[in-house]
This record gives C-alpha cells, structure tokens and sequence, in this order.
C-alpha cells in the first residue's frame, strides 16, 4: 500500500501534492511517514450510538422508516455513526456535538509534497 499511495506511476494517487487518512493503520501511519509523508491538518472524529435514542437538542431531527433507509442504518445491522469534520471547523464539531456524537481523538491526515 505504501508503495501504492508513494509512487505516482502505480496509478493509485497522481504525481504532485496529494493527502490521505490513515486513522486506523498505525504500521501504515509509520511506514508512511518513514516514507516522506508527514502529519497535516487535524481531524476530530465524532461517534453517535444508534442504539441510543436521540435526545431533543432543538435541532429538528426526521424519523426515516424503512422505506427511506438505504441500507445505512440501525435497521442494516449498523450500531454507530461516524463523521469526521476539520478541527479548524470549530462549528461542524459544535454542531455533530449537539446532536449527540461523542468526540473522539484527533487524527491527522498525512500529506505529501512533490
């Protein structure tokens, strides 16, 4: 993978500037980085339980049934929501925050420079 995402010629990324996520692949992360890559702009992940009703926060929330689902939700197995937003967005953040997504660590992207 690394040799992948490094090397233009591979096809997977164009030669140049290019940034990719890598929050759940610490060997990747390292690898990466041992690779020219560096730490770029912070990232907040937020996680919402499903399973958990929502509570009134005074933003309107809309009941879907299955015939509105598609196939992204508690009904298809799903027991969390994830979004990540820029933490320079400290409104995004706010707002996910007020409607019951939790927090989790920061995580840079990584970047490359050509």
């Amino acid at each position: 993978m690394v040799a992948d995402v490094t090397r233009p010629e591979r096809g997977v990324l164009p030669h140049g500037n290019a940034s990719i996520e890598a929050r759940f692949g610490g060997l990747l992360q390292r690898l990466l980085l041992d690779n020219g890559w560096h730490a770029h702009e912070p990232w907040t992940p937020l996680q919402r339980d499903l399973a958990k009703a929502v509570e009134d926060c005074g933003v309107r929330i809309e009941v879907t049934g299955p015939q509105r689902r598609s196939g992204r939700s508690q009904g298809a197995g799903l027991v969390y929501a994830t979004v990540c937003a820029p933490s320079s967005n400290v409104g995004a953040v706010a707002t996910y925050s007020s409607a019951g997504f939790q927090q989790l660590p920061e995580v840079p992207d990584l970047h490359r420079s050509v």
